[in-house]
């Protein structure tokens, strides 16, 4: 019977401390959750430190992978990049994540330290590592406007849309390199290609309004954009612009 009962405190403690490293880690997921979504991130020390504390009650727990990164992105948000990067490269030796995502992050501090050769090199890997990935995608042709190749980021951006990143910036992106390379009359095609296999787009339809007012070639097309422009979400900013244009 004492037997039984010692076994019992003894499941109780375990399950006790297992309980409490879960509730642990959950707080620190949402503390760092809860930093990221902010317009202007602000993670505390306090998190850090919660970070470093989970880590040395078991250096082998599978959260260590998980708190690397977390480490990582806190360190590339106050630009540390040295910190930000070990952590990365922890992470990565942990398995947590996919490797192109981090190796992209690695890419990101990179920039923000202003060392773009190195960044390219590491954004080049994760698109190796993940040529699918549309966020890479852009991330890769971002950077090649940068070093004025837009040429060679055109394709970059394309594939980004392929792949299912379209964000309004990378369809900007996308048209003012091919506009700058291609001219209007091509440049006016590719919006209606894009039209034709993702639909409407705010940035498409600015762009086909746009190159017909600049060029004097409105039409009854040119109209239809323009109203289809402005009832999307977001639409009138472009709308305002496009009224500036054609003043």
């Amino acid at each position: 019977m004492i037997k039984e009962k010692l076994i019992v405190i003894a499941l109780v403690a375990i399950y006790s401390v297992k309980y409490c490293k879960a509730q642990n880690l959950e707080s620190i997921r949402e503390g760092f959750f809860n930093s990221s979504i902010e317009m202007e991130k602000n993670y505390s020390n306090a998190l850090i430190e919660s970070v470093y504390q989970a880590f040395s009650k078991d250096s082998n727990n599978r959260f260590i992978g998980e708190g690397s990164y977390y480490l990582g992105e806190i360190y590339r948000s106050r630009n540390d990049l040295d910190s930000s990067l070990f952590y990365y490269e922890k992470s990565l030796s942990f398995g947590y994540s996919d490797s192109s995502t981090l190796f992209s992050l690695m890419g990101l501090a990179y920039l923000n330290a202003g060392k773009e050769d190195e960044a390219i090199e590491y954004y080049r890997i994760a698109y190796e590592t993940n040529p699918k990935n549309g966020r890479i995608n852009y991330n890769l042709g971002n950077l090649l406007v940068k070093q004025n190749k837009c040429s060679e980021a055109i394709d970059f951006f394309i594939s980004a849309l392929a792949f299912s990143y379209r964000e309004e910036w990378v369809y900007m992106k996308l048209y003012t390199c091919f506009f700058e390379i291609n001219g209007s009359d091509e440049t006016n095609a590719l919006c209606l290609k894009n039209i034709e296999e993702y639909g409407d787009d705010p940035v498409s339809l600015f762009f086909l309004v746009k190159i017909a007012y600049d060029n004097h070639s409105e039409s009854e097309e040119t109209s239809i954009y323009y109203n289809r422009l402005i009832k999307m979400k977001g639409g009138e900013k472009y709308a305002e612009d496009l009224n500036e244009v054609n003043k």
